[in-house]
């Protein structure tokens, strides 16, 4: 893919970004209004059901559950679970199957594969080449616009503790092998990506919902190498064991 660096600005865009797509203009902005205010909408979301600010904590939880609280929430001890689980995380255009087992009360230990991505998913900070128009930049941009990082195929190992019953926190390592598009060629171009990421979800025993932040080192085959943050803002978990 060619890698294009006009300067322009980390917070803006390059003087010639019209030069790309002024037939599509109207329509990208539009589209990325559009996604801006979905993203805006889900992290909203996801920020009001944190631990701590919706439900109690664990000092509580005992008393709630002796005073006939019907709630559904438990005490952290009946939370634990001793067997070997599965899952399959699932998003739009994803599919990442997995397994852990326990090490603790409160804690397994996994790993998982997956191909496809969230097509939900930004990155919310990057560099020059990766950086999106509607998010953050430490570089100067490189003009191009219409960005999209895709993973087509990604492993990962993680810890998985879980401080609440309907609550679990995944933290780990996730590499994957990507395509990323942008306005300055028709053709994708393609890298690999290294990240130690967090996924916090929220739900049932066999279906939950959540949210991956992942903070890493992301290459492409014509030497873009950048730190970013890629955010997958919505995450459905199907639970087994």
């Amino acid at each position: 893919m060619r890698e294009n660096r006009t300067s322009g600005t980390a917070w803006g865009v390059s003087g010639n970004r019209h030069s790309y797509h002024d037939d599509r203009g109207d329509e990208m902005s539009r589209d990325r209004r559009i996604k801006s205010v979905l993203r805006f909408l889900v992290c909203i979301l996801f920020v009001s059901c944190m631990p701590g600010v919706v439900f109690p904590r664990e000092s509580n939880l005992g008393a709630l559950h002796l005073e006939g609280d019907t709630s559904g929430r438990e005490p952290r001890s009946l939370a634990a679970k001793t067997g070997i689980e599965w899952n399959i995380d699932l998003a739009a255009l994803m599919v990442s199957p997995g397994i852990a087992w326990p090490v603790g009360p409160h804690w397994h230990v996994g790993t998982g594969i997956g191909v496809g991505d969230d097509m939900l998913g930004f990155m919310a900070v990057g560099g020059n080449h990766y950086s999106e128009p509607d998010w953050w930049s430490y570089e100067n941009r490189d003009g191009a616009t219409n960005k999209d990082l895709f993973d087509i195929l990604h492993v990962k190992v993680f810890a998985r503790n879980k401080p609440f019953t309907r609550w679990q926190l995944d933290i780990g390592l996730h590499g994957s092998v990507f395509l990323h598009w942008d306005s300055s060629d028709d053709d994708p171009g393609s890298g690999v990506s290294v990240a130690a990421y967090a996924l916090p979800t929220y739900g049932w025993r066999h279906i939950k919902i959540g949210a991956r932040i992942a903070v890493g080192y992301f290459r492409g085959c014509q030497d873009a190498s950048e730190f970013g943050v890629k955010v997958s803002p919505l995450i459905l978990r199907v639970a087994f064991g």
